[in-house]
């Protein structure tokens, strides 16, 4: 896969070079992330409720299971780092020598006269493109070497903590919750 002859775009909108769609594939994997959650929420629930343990001690393996979850269904997507990072570096010299080339260009031309600068200044389309290059050139540097995104990873960290809320309930008994909000509300 990281053989692949990508035509990778640095200025691409999506700020990974146009590969922004495989970190979608989280989304896909929330479901099995819920699942994991639920046998290891499962196997607290019961020892909780049945050996009468505490809950608290069971934070380690909750934080184990969702770091060990998204290094499971992100790490594969790093195979693409390596042509991320190399893309970003061709086109911020690319693109960097152009920003320069056309703000040497802009800068004389614009502010070493200011006397010239009259009504007929607006309609000059000279403000317009390098305004348009500059945005261009943003997205370059802004570009990651990861294509994640931080929303897919939130998703799949809540689908799997999702079938702890039961396990919370269960120690913590509902109507005690709602007066505690209540109580902070009023």
């Amino acid at each position: 896969m990281s053989r692949l002859d990508l035509r990778l775009i640095p200025a691409h909108p999506d700020h990974a070079a146009g590969l922004q769609f495989v970190g979608y594939s989280l989304r896909a994997f929330s479901l099995l992330g819920m699942a994991l959650g639920a046998i290891v929420a499962g196997t607290v629930a019961n020892r909780v409720v049945y050996a009468g343990a505490s809950l608290t001690a069971y934070t380690h393996v909750v934080i184990a299971l969702v770091v060990c979850v998204v290094f499971l269904f992100s790490g594969p997507l790093l195979v693409f780092t390596g042509k991320l990072f190399y893309t970003k570096w061709r086109g911020t010299l690319e693109y960097g020598a152009l920003a320069t080339g056309v703000g040497g260009q802009f800068e004389p031309k614009w502010l070493k006269r200011p006397e010239s600068i009259d009504e007929s200044t607006l309609a000059v389309p000279d403000f317009s493109t390098t305004a348009d290059l500059n945005q261009v050139v943003a997205n370059v540097y802004d570009m990651g070497i990861i294509p994640l995104d931080l929303r897919n990873i939130l998703l799949l960290i809540v689908a799997t903590l999702l079938p702890f809320v039961p396990v919370v309930f269960m120690v913590i008994p509902l109507d005690a919750v709602l007066a505690h909000v209540v109580g902070f509300l009023l």
